[in-house]
């Protein structure tokens, strides 16, 4: 796991221009617990896969922001799609009907396992489970924060993860601004370290399944040509 505040510090200056209110600051202890929890479910379920062999990638900004305590005062689970120990998620739910759209499911474990079985990836571009606004994320320092991301965060995340990248892989992207950033900060293409050798994808915004709201399952089959 990519260590947080490293992450933190490098793009500090960058999210004080983004949320001139502080906002992220007081946010800090919260976004780290988001993001230990999250990459402890992402390594999970990277077991999953078939000899490691990833044939679909999408790419997303970050897990959703969500409080410590719910309404209640309970204390609240990170709201992730690849968290086995919770009932699915929307998202998860939109992953796993892209593969088996007519096949019901309401297992969160049983739905990871048969999206793996198939090759699935799901990437988060950004570590910070922060609210950004679209007009943020037309901003220069998002763009940097992505820039420091991909090089510092999303590209050692995947080394470090043993994978192997299919032939045939397909990628997209799940929200269009954050696409759209990401896109720029990679040059227009991915540059993955796989145990069976390397692979260089370009990444077009062709590869856009839709705008900010969240990815629906008929998009992903599109997106992927399924």
């Amino acid at each position: 796991m990519v260590d947080f505040d490293g992450l933190w510090t490098a793009a500090a200056i960058h999210l004080d221009a983004l949320f001139k209110d502080g906002s992220h600051r007081v946010r800090k202890e919260r976004l780290r617990d988001i993001y230990e929890t999250t990459e402890t479910w992402w390594e999970r379920y990277v077991d999953l896969i078939p000899c490691r062999t990833v044939r679909y990638l999408m790419i997303t900004e970050a897990p959703p922001w969500n409080t410590e305590y719910d309404s209640l005062q309970r204390v609240s689970t990170p709201v992730y799609a690849l968290n086995p120990e919770r009932t699915i998620s929307p998202l998860l739910r939109q992953c796993y009907r892209t593969y088996y759209p007519d096949t019901p499911c309401d297992d969160a474990q049983v739905a990871l396992q048969r999206i793996a079985a198939k090759g699935f990836l799901l990437l988060d571009g950004l570590p910070f489970a922060l609210s950004y606004r679209t007009s943020q994320r037309k901003m220069l320092p998002y763009l940097e924060i992505q820039r420091m991301a991909l090089s510092s965060y999303a590209y050692p995340k995947l080394r470090s993860a043993g994978l192997a990248w299919s032939t045939d892989l397909r990628v997209i992207f799940g929200y269009k601004y954050h696409a759209l950033a990401f896109i720029q900060a990679a040059d227009g293409f991915l540059h993955l370290d796989g145990v069976r050798g390397a692979a260089c994808i370009p990444v077009v915004e062709d590869a856009i399944i839709n705008d900010n709201i969240m990815p629906g399952h008929k998009n992903m089959r599109t997106g992927f040509a399924l």
